[in-house]
């Protein structure tokens, strides 16, 4: 299956960037990779800090993974 046989109405661009109308059907619910940064932190992003960073990405992945 090459990456042009799956049509999405979403832009490349904007994939996975925010939840969409319904995501909550998923019986997941949606929450900004920021709101589980701070709710795990228990501070705002740095967001010139490489570690902030990283851990951002790391929620995400693991919010995809969920999904």
């Amino acid at each position: 299956m090459k990456e042009n046989d799956f049509v999405t109405e979403e832009l490349k661009d904007t994939r996975f960037m925010c939840a969409r109308d319904r995501d909550h059907l998923m019986s997941l619910p949606f929450e900004y990779d920021l709101c589980h940064f701070r709710n795990m932190s228990r501070r705002d992003v740095r967001w010139v800090n490489a570690k902030d960073m990283y851990t951002l990405m790391y929620i995400r992945a693991a919010s995809l993974d969920a999904m």
